[in-house]
């Protein structure tokens, strides 16, 4: 069961770059005016150097404006860690005030 659990979550992964690298080049040509390969390259050096915050505006715009997609659904697809790491912080921070330390 744990390799089912385990391809299920790189099938996931897969998907959600796929989606990323789709949105960063709709994003590109809209914004830049670059082709598909440009943006190809473009994406490949900033997650390859980790520079990957480079790309989330470009694929928050793809998303937002090319596919006409709510704020909130585009910002989840552009910077999925800080959305989750944002939400799991405000609960530490709930539980902190309701402890009794």
């Amino acid at each position: 069961m744990s390799l089912l659990g385990l391809l299920a979550f790189w099938l996931f992964i897969l998907f959600a770059a796929a989606l990323q690298w789709t949105a960063f080049h709709d994003g590109m040509e809209l914004w830049f005016g670059l082709s598909i390969s440009m943006a190809t390259v473009a994406f490949a050096i900033f997650y390859l150097f980790g520079l990957s915050i480079f790309a989330a505006p470009v694929v928050f715009y793809g998303a937002y404006v090319a596919w006409g997609w709510p704020w909130y659904q585009a910002v989840l697809l552009a910077a999925p860690a800080v959305v989750i790491t944002s939400i799991l912080l405000r609960f530490r921070g709930i539980k902190g005030v309701f402890s009794r330390v």
